[in-house]
């Protein structure tokens, strides 16, 4: 089976004389050429595995020609078993939606991407929007194993009511009954049951149930699940979850040890429309589909299973080896016309249940929000796919939403914040970074991961801002974060960085309070005393208190949703900031018990920085940039609206450099110049719409600004005049 790039040269998927594999660019079935040239145009290395065929002999050969010779009906057979790609493109038929002809299967991102998972054993959790195919996925995943691949194999497939049962048993005995049936061995023994479909020739079945409505009988129904794979259909509608998922992975558990010392396939399909948060197996399917690692092609350049499974594990906020996709209408080949239409036909004006069945949004009734529902709203719309995913050397994945082309060039034209929240390793937490840029508040890049060797990730981050100098970090400090920093400050002296220009600390923060702290790193590196960091490292990072915990959460969340309600683009950030509750006993506002707010805690963060960190020059930050671009509808200025601000800024300090030499010419001659210089220059800001005091009132401000320097410098003087045996 060919899944990785390595694949192509290995013997076992050459044909019988020991040709092959080749790339089958003459397949009838143009949906699958079409799928391979959106990989390569996505920069997919390991792009044509969708086209592969092992024996070269049957390039051309349709399997249906009523005509075939013995030994090509054997060369196919041998090509079902062991290639699932031809399968699909050539051989699987889907049961007809309208009229009686089946159609070929069509080859798309969700369902290709979701089969190659699962042909390497990885679980995965597929949300999509009702009537658009969700279930053929699954359904082709199941013929392909009872009829082709699996021996001595059973499969567990839980669904909501007896009516969808049955649909899914005669969807499988359907798609048999469409397969050449020269490749099968059938009995009339075959598939008896009502509830169990059985391929006796391979001694494979399908065992079907239904959601119970106890949970006891919820528990029954998961314990009883032993088998090495499980399907669970409309997952989020399927009573008590929260009892058989526990059950059912526990049963499970020894079946699987078993399949994979056996090399046969194992793992859970889960496919669902959105469900209700606010009931209870809606809510625990939420938190699972949250939990998962996030879908990405960029999965297909693993190297190999085993670095496949490390970076979903690695990926997941419960180290767990399952992948989450949602796909909307138009990425599964349906047009908006098409959803208008399904919404009109549903006669309802129930948008919650709308937002569920075909927008992918999970509902959450009348949860009480902090933020308004028009916030909520533009947060949701922002969510876009990441434009280019990275995987690093480590295993993770870096979600870029700039193209890849101009990353690099983005990074050094643009200073980013990152936000940085560390996993305390409970409650299946994470360790998140969420990049900013400064002056739009554009959320740039998220990663995160749950990476339990802190040291490791700490290398990582430093080395990801040594190759981008214009960064600034800001991390929480917790218990995690002291080696986290720690590492950081080691590996940055390593690299010839400064710690205290790169990492946001109390002693730039209060520079009037740490004075001689903050002389030591105006000094140069090499000057500073060996314990001067050990001396000062609790200075390093946010110290969360009761009191900043409050600014965070009310007035940084308030002023970061309303600036950035249109940028924030990432799904995880968006369902973690809308996720958001206030306690009504005590006025908090947290995330839920069951839920996480790593991502949140650190776009917060870097928000904070930027809104109230002070002398930001400090870390190489031009403060006539910060949220230059920004603006509190929620939009990005224009380029014309980003000129206007520069020549606002512009005649401001004009104006200002006036005023301080009218300051100090005030009895000159030359006053009178500078006077209508500066009424010409309030002129140009009144045209703006920026209202300047008169001359005098500003003169007034400039001098009232002297008297407190002057005092200032007196009392310095004097501290520094004291005798040593006062201190």
């Amino acid at each position: 089976m060919i899944l990785f790039a390595e694949d192509w040269n290995k013997a076992e998927n050459s044909g019988p004389e020991g040709l092959g594999p080749i790339v089958d660019y003459s397949t009838t079935n143009k949906s699958f050429i079409d799928y391979a040239s959106l990989l390569y145009q996505m920069g997919i290395k390991n792009w044509a595995w969708p086209l592969a065929l092992h024996d070269p002999k049957l390039q051309g050969v349709n399997p249906y020609d009523e005509n075939l010779s013995e030994e090509l009906k054997l060369r196919i057979g041998v090509e079902l078993q062991n290639n699932p790609w031809y399968y699909l493109r050539e051989v699987a038929l889907v049961p007809p939606v309208a009229g009686s002809e089946p159609v070929r299967f069509r080859a798309h991102r969700a369902n290709v991407g979701m089969f190659w998972l699962f042909m390497n054993n990885v679980s995965f959790f597929l949300l999509q929007p009702r009537q658009t195919g969700k279930s053929v996925v699954a359904d082709m995943i199941n013929n392909y194993l009872l009829h082709y691949r699996c021996f001595n194999n059973a499969t567990i497939l839980v669904t909501l009511t007896h009516t969808l049962l049955q649909a899914n048993l005669e969807r499988i005995k359907y798609m048999r009954d469409l397969l050449p049936q020269y490749t099968l061995e059938r009995t009339k023994n075959d598939s008896k049951a009502k509830e169990i479909y059985e391929y006796l020739a391979r001694n494979n079945k399908l065992v079907t149930k239904i959601s119970q409505n106890s949970p006891g009988n919820a528990n029954k129904l998961g314990r009883g699940n032993t088998t090495p794979i499980q399907q669970y259909d409309e997952a989020a509608f399927i009573e008590y979850m929260d009892i058989v998922w526990p059950a059912a992975t526990a049963a499970t558990g020894a079946a699987r040890d078993l399949a994979r010392e056996r090399g046969e396939p194992y793992g859970t399909i889960i496919t669902t429309t959105a469900g209700d948060k606010m009931s209870r197996s809606g809510r625990f399917m939420y938190d699972m589909y949250m939990n998962t690692a996030d879908w990405t092609e960029h999965y297909f350049d693993c190297q190999n299973q085993e670095e496949l499974h490390k970076v979903v594990m690695l990926n997941s906020k419960d180290h767990d080896l399952m992948v989450g996709a949602t796909f909307n209408h138009l990425q599964l080949g349906y047009t908006d016309e098409w959803l208008r239409g399904k919404i009109q036909a549903l006669k309802t004006n129930d948008q919650d249940a709308i937002n569920r069945d075909y927008f992918n949004i999970w509902t959450s009734g009348g949860k009480l929000s902090p933020l308004s529902p028009e916030l909520n709203e533009a947060i949701l719309q922002s969510e876009k796919d990441p434009l280019f995913l990275q995987i690093t050397k480590n295993g993770y994945i870096v979600k870029w939403y700039i193209p890849e082309n101009e990353i690099r060039q983005y990074m050094n034209q643009n200073h980013c914040v990152i936000g940085a929240d560390t996993s305390e390793a409970v409650n299946r937490d994470a360790t998140s970074f969420i990049i900013i840029n400064v002056s739009t508040l554009e959320t740039v890049a998220t990663v995160s991961v749950s990476e339990a060797d802190v040291i490791k990730l700490a290398d990582f981050l430093a080395d990801f801002m040594g190759v981008f100098l214009n960064t600034t970090l800001i991390i929480e400090r917790k218990s995690t974060a002291v080696t986290f920093i720690e590492t950081i400050y080691t590996k940055f002296n390593a690299l010839g960085l400064d710690p205290f220009k790169r990492l946001y600390n109390v002693i730039v923060q209060d520079k009037d309070k740490w004075v001689d702290q903050f002389k030591s790193i105006a000094d140069p590196r090499f000057k500073r005393s060996p314990l001067f960091y050990t001396q000062n490292k609790n200075k390093m990072g946010f110290n969360q208190t009761g009191n900043t915990r409050h600014m965070l959460f009310k007035e940084v969340l308030q002023l970061g949703a309303k600036y950035c309600r249109n940028i924030v683009y990432d799904k995880t950030l968006s369902n973690e900031i809308r996720s958001l509750e206030v306690d009504l006993d005590t006025g908090r506002v947290d995330h839920t018990a069951q839920n996480h707010d790593d991502n949140c805690m650190a776009w917060l963060l870097a928000l904070w920085f930027i809104f109230y960190g002070k002398n930001l020059a400090w870390y190489g930050i031009n403060s006539n940039k910060v949220m230059r671009l920004a603006s509190d509808d929620g939009n990005l200025k224009t380029d014309s609206g980003a000129r206007e601000q520069q020549l606002i800024e512009q005649y401001q300090v004009e104006l200002d450099e006036i005023i301080e030499k009218i300051a100090q010419n005030e009895r000159s001659l030359y006053r009178p110049v500078l006077e209508r210089e500066a009424r010409r220059l309030t002129e140009k800001l009144s045209y703006f719409g920026v209202e300047s005091k008169n001359i005098d009132g500003m003169l007034l401000d400039i001098k009232q600004k002297r008297k407190e320097k002057n005092r200032l410098r007196r009392d310095n003087d004097s501290y520094f005049e004291r005798p040593a045996e006062h201190y």
